[in-house]
């Protein structure tokens, strides 16, 4: 087994600048840029990551978000982790909604993530390159940046805050005011200090007040209530809950010079389609046909481990499938080594 000095990372993040060589690659970049869609055939395994790394690293959306969507949510984890490994992006995860068909309690942890990836998708300086996400993420709705706006207050070091008034807004948009907060959306009061844990922060936040001056921010641990950091400004978000909240498709909030990312397209459109049968409006999920329809707005590439026949770009990769190596591991050993003779095995 060959073994490098450099080990295999930066050698993994130098493949994809193989792909070009692959027949059609570099016609399907070219046609990315020019707005046109295509297919990449050949993507087993972790190969469909390593696809989009490559047409990430090409420049095939520099001017807005590659979107990954693959069949199933438990996926996406996997696709993200090994996206990683060929190339160093900063992508971020779109995760499914965990309490769909259930009682919303407000503590579901993917809502938190999937506030922090709209925020992000809606100011232009700390927008994504990559965002990684399934089917079931897509077809439940998203909060909309204008009420995301709307119920958005930046707190500052020096600036006014009247308790009173923030307590009464909080707790009309359904905080709870609690006497130790540990979890998001709660607050607590003493004195001139206001706890505040925010649905997309990762800490909470100690704000401790001089009158109605904000004399320091802090973010502290919820176990040992010990400060982990001060901080000169924070965002506080506290969406409304009223009846009638606006719903957004991530398809709606992406920039021009997006694309789409469709892993096994076939699969997509059947978990589309039986996620919808089970839970149906119910959930308050979208129709499968109106999100692919809004999805048809920005070009997408399909990644297939055999794709089909199409009309648009098409490139394959030189890429094959071959069987788990599994066992006691001196046999492992030297299975590998005898299937990978004369070959380069990473």
């Amino acid at each position: 087994m060959a073994r490098h000095a450099e080990g295999p990372a930066p050698r993994l993040r130098g493949l994809g600048d193989t792909l070009e060589s692959h027949r059609g690659f570099a016609d399907l970049v070219t046609a990315l840029r020019e707005g046109h869609g295509g297919t990449i055939g050949g993507t087993w395994g972790a190969a469909s990551a390593l696809a989009v790394a490559a047409l990430v690293k090409a420049g095939a959306t520099t001017a807005g978000t590659l979107v990954v969507v693959l069949p199933h949510a438990a996926e996406a984890d996997a696709f993200l982790d090994d996206l990683t490994i060929f190339a160093d992006i900063a992508a971020v995860l779109l995760p499914a909604v965990e309490s769909l068909g259930e009682d919303d309690s407000g503590d579901d942890p993917a809502e938190a993530e999937r506030l922090a990836v709209v925020k992000r998708l809606a100011a232009a300086a700390a927008r994504p390159p990559v965002v990684v996400t399934s089917i079931q993420a897509l077809l439940a709705p998203l909060a909309d940046p204008r009420d995301i706006a709307a119920g958005t207050r930046r707190l500052a070091v020096g600036g006014r805050l009247d308790p009173e008034e923030l307590a009464d807004w909080l707790g009309a948009r359904g905080w709870r005011l609690v006497d130790a907060i540990d979890t998001p959306g709660t607050f607590a009061r003493r004195g001139g200090i206001v706890d505040l844990f925010a649905a997309d922060w990762d800490r909470p936040i100690r704000v401790e007040l001089f009158g109605d001056e904000i004399e320091s921010l802090r973010s502290f641990d919820t176990v040992t209530q010990r400060s982990v950091a001060a901080v000169e400004t924070v965002d506080l978000t506290a969406l409304a809950v009223a009846a009638g909240t606006r719903r957004t498709q991530l398809a709606d909030l992406l920039p021009g010079g997006s694309a789409w990312a469709i892993v096994e397209p076939g699969e997509v459109a059947e978990e589309a389609a039986r996620m919808h049968d089970r839970l149906g409006t119910a959930a308050g999920l979208f129709r499968p046909d109106d999100l692919f329809a809004r999805m048809n707005r920005l070009p997408s590439v399909a990644l297939s481990a055999l794709a089909p026949t199409s009309l648009d770009t098409a490139a394959t990769l030189a890429v094959e499938s071959v069987e788990r190596f599994t066992g006691v591991l001196d046999r492992v050993k030297d299975e590998l080594e005898t299937v990978g003779k004369d070959q380069e095995v990473w």
